[in-house]
């Protein structure tokens, strides 16, 4: 998950957007990552995570948008919203399972600050 972290940082400090078959590409790297590993992912790692599937969720809802209102290809926009769903179940499967690890929602609010501090 670290190296995943890494690269979404280098993608963050970008001045133009990323290319939509770059981006699809590394969010199925996310992913593929969850399913393999989540079981044996520890906390850390779940809220490095939880801090990738928010940005690229975010960044799927933003882009689909856009490739809406500027009539890009349909594929691309369901593609998009696929991406933004697939990463609010994970955001969903983590907290769930840091929930289960005895991790309040307030809790997990300011470790996720904590992570967000530390990345700057």
């Amino acid at each position: 998950m670290r190296e995943l972290l890494t690269q979404l940082q280098e993608y963050l400090r970008m001045e133009s957007e990323l290319p939509f078959p770059e981006f699809q590409e590394y969010s199925e790297k996310v992913i593929k990552d969850l399913r393999e590993n989540f079981e044996t992912m520890s906390n850390e790692e779940r809220f490095q995570a939880r801090y990738i599937c928010q940005i690229v969720g975010s960044n799927a809802r933003v882009r689909s948008g856009k490739s809406l209102l500027s009539g890009k290809q349909f594929r691309d926009w369901k593609q998009l919203r696929e991406i933004n769903k697939k990463c609010q179940f994970w955001l969903k499967a983590i907290d769930y399972r840091l929930v289960h690890e005895g991790i309040n929602k307030i809790e997990i609010d300011d470790m996720m600050k904590e992570l967000i501090s530390g990345l700057k």
